[in-house]
């Protein structure tokens, strides 16, 4: 079984996963609702705030908390979920008693899980941000504010298409960081806490890293791109190996 196949099976389990895609339609429609509101009371008169007793107005913030944290939650869990699935059913292991190469049977699934999420993340979140940068754009002088932040920016030796590429591979990173914790423990939901033992000591050592890199930039005027993007290629080849090593070597 080649790469290309292992890749297009898992992306047809994604679109088939149905209380996932039910869940991001739902929260994703709810966010569009609450994002519509918020505007147009943004718009209101002084009249709208007065007739608005605080109990709604309570209400209304303790759902907009929820709703955020369960659209977190549903992004977060969900590369966990795609592995453990995988454990929970013998997957891995009939794809592997089949003559599937590990290696190749890895690099297609973390593929995978990366557009999976990239794909839930855009139904959940993408409609309710073009609303808000719209709303942004009517208020704020779109043009002085992004002139300030594109000089920050260039001091920093950081560019657009560097602020992409920067918090690409940290996500990359952090994505890498939840599929070898759900390899290590064969998908079990003791995972998340493993992911976030592994992320705190990675941040620990970045935070570290940092502050020398932002030192150097402010000192020499530029060069914070490359200290930016040290880290997490680090992080992604470590990782990487590790859980290579560790498929490798498991009894599925």
């Amino acid at each position: 079984m080649t790469g290309k196949l292992i890749f297009k099976m898992e992306m047809f389990k994604f679109f088939k996963d149905k209380p996932f895609l039910i869940s991001a339609a739902v929260i994703g429609l709810l966010n569009i609702f609450v994002t519509l509101f918020f505007v147009s009371a943004l718009n209101a008169s002084d009249t709208f705030w007065d007739m608005a007793s605080a109990a709604l107005a309570g209400l209304f913030t303790l759902f907009s908390f929820l709703l955020i944290m369960a659209t977190g939650v549903l992004i977060f869990i969900y590369p966990f979920h795609a592995v453990s699935v995988d454990y929970k059913n013998n997957v891995l292991a009939l794809m592997v008693a089949s003559g599937v190469d590990r290696k190749k049977l890895y690099f297609s699934k973390v593929s995978a899980i990366i557009l999976s999420s990239l794909i839930l993340t855009a139904i959940v979140l993408l409609i309710p941000l073009i609303i808000i940068l719209v709303q942004f754009a009517t208020i704020v002088d779109i043009g002085g504010f992004f002139g300030i932040v594109s000089e920050v920016f260039n001091y920093l030796d950081l560019g657009f298409v560097k602020i992409i590429l920067v918090m690409g591979l940290g996500y990359l990173s952090s994505l890498l960081i939840m599929i070898f914790s759900s390899i290590v423990l064969k998908g079990s939901k003791l995972a998340i806490l493993l992911y976030f033992g592994f992320s705190m000591a990675v941040q620990f050592v970045r935070s570290i890293l940092s502050t020398f890199a932002i030192g150097f930039a402010v000192s020499t005027g530029g060069g914070f791109f490359w200290f930016a993007i040290f880290a997490p290629l680090v992080t992604i080849g470590l990782f990487t190996f590790v859980s290579l090593r560790t498929l490798q070597r498991q009894n599925l």
